[in-house]
């Protein structure tokens, strides 16, 4: 792994009492090199590893222990929100940072159950991904401003929001999919025709069967041609 390298030839610099340990998991290469590349430059940092898959992560964060984790939500094999159950059941002391591109609600509400204390996207600048890592290891949680704010409108229009069956609230590409699934298309086809990635999909069929309160793609299609869900759309 790059981060090996750059933590390495860093590591005299490094080994500090107060350094906080950092592990990045993402599966996209450049972004994640970039990212490390970055914060490698704070002193009060250091990259301790890095993953491009779930497996490969929880098996080399259970050994290095990190202060810190920053995770992606999409992955080939798994998402983040599993991962970061499983990391906080084995090393409760380690702390999460999911850091992704989806600011769909429902996704940050079931990465906070999961025991994630940051939610960024990566829209975001480096300064304030230095300053959620600080806060984060100083016991403190973070959240985008702009998921903060959307969150406490929800709350705001319904006190209920987390015990609401929530039929409702798919999101526009949440209805593509499962308008596409309804019509018998696979994942790969979903993904051609949305020119977005297996991975993708699979992440937005979760997403539904979870929103729906259902098991199987069939159920999911069945309780959106009842309730209407499709309609319109």
């Amino acid at each position: 792994m790059v981060s090996e390298t750059l933590s390495d030839s860093r590591v005299s610099d490094k080994l500090k009492v107060d350094t906080i340990k950092i592990f990045v998991v993402d599966d996209h290469p450049l972004f994640r090199y970039g990212l490390m590349s970055v914060i490698n430059e704070y002193p009060e940092f250091q990259i301790v590893g890095d993953a491009d898959n779930s497996i490969e992560a929880l098996s080399r964060i259970e050994e290095i222990q990190p202060d810190i984790v920053i995770m992606d939500v999409y992955m080939p094999d798994g998402d983040g929100i599993q991962t970061t159950t499983a990391i906080k059941q084995k090393l409760p002391k380690t702390e999460i940072i999911i850091l992704t591109i989806s600011d769909n609600e429902d996704i940050l509400l079931r990465a906070i159950k999961a025991g994630a204390k940051g939610y960024l996207l990566k829209g975001v600048g480096i300064q304030e991904i230095v300053e959620a890592i600080k806060q984060v290891k100083n016991g403190e949680a973070t959240v985008s401003p702009s998921m903060a704010a959307r969150l406490l409108e929800q709350f705001r229009e319904n006190k209920n929001y987390g015990n609401k069956k929530r039929y409702y609230e798919l999101s526009l590409r949440e209805k593509e999919v499962l308008k596409l699934t309804a019509r018998g298309s696979s994942n790969k086809e979903i993904a051609a025709n949305l020119f977005i990635s297996d991975t993708t999909v699979k992440a937005h069929m979760r997403n539904i069967l979870e929103k729906l309160q259902v098991k199987n793609r069939a159920e999911a299609v069945g309780v959106a041609i009842s309730k209407g869900i499709l309609d319109n759309n």
